[in-house]
């Protein structure tokens, strides 16, 4: 099973925002970079922009998508404080352990498939660290750029370990090879363009 990660593209800081002009450029950039490869399923948050994301992706593939609100962006909490200090704690775990759930089903239900999760720069790491259990702490420090790719992929590890182990390896982690540098961008607000990231 291979898994490719998104995050949608640029928006400005909102309660639920619509994509900008750029982000939807950035979006379209990234759908023909994504047309190329074999998706079986598309899966998204049900927010909208990872809604506008997700259509501009399938209309280039010509691809349904299901969308759900379990991809829905996780609170700040989760992903930059401590879970030790987390004063929503109960809370907080019954989110993980409903995202852990859905990503249970996915293993199941597309054993043998490329599947697509359209998310948010917060959900993302959420994923990457129960696929792969590094710490939320450490994922914390990696950006998701707006449009960026992280891709997975699940494995049988045969050396070293006992036989039938499988893995999640990271492929791709945060890439944006798509864009144009000048349409890189991270931060969901502008200021003197103090989002665009210079490489």
């Amino acid at each position: 099973m291979r898994l490719t990660i998104v995050r949608h593209g640029e928006v400005m800081e909102e309660v639920d925002p619509n994509l900008t002009e750029l982000g939807k450029r950035q979006v379209t950039e990234l759908a023909k970079k994504l047309k190329k490869e074999k998706i079986d399923k598309i899966y998204s948050s049900d927010l909208k922009r990872t809604i506008e994301t997700a259509e501009i992706i399938g209309k280039e593939r010509k691809q349904n998508i299901e969308f759900t609100k379990i991809l829905r962006e996780v609170t700040d909490e989760i992903i930059e404080i401590p879970k030790k200090d987390w004063k929503s704690k109960k809370d907080n775990e019954r989110r993980i352990n409903e995202i852990k759930n859905f990503l249970k089903k996915l293993e199941k239900l597309h054993k043998n498939d490329n599947i697509l999760i359209v998310g948010h720069a917060k959900m993302n790491r959420v994923i990457l660290n129960i696929l792969t259990k590094i710490s939320l702490y450490n994922l914390f420090s990696i950006k998701q750029f707006h449009t960026c790719v992280n891709l997975l992929e699940l494995e049988d590890i045969k050396r070293r370990m006992r036989k039938g182990t499988k893995m999640w390896r990271i492929l791709k982690l945060n890439s944006v090879e798509h864009l144009p540098k000048d349409m890189i961008t991270a931060l969901n607000k502008r200021d003197n363009h103090s989002d665009k990231v210079v490489l």
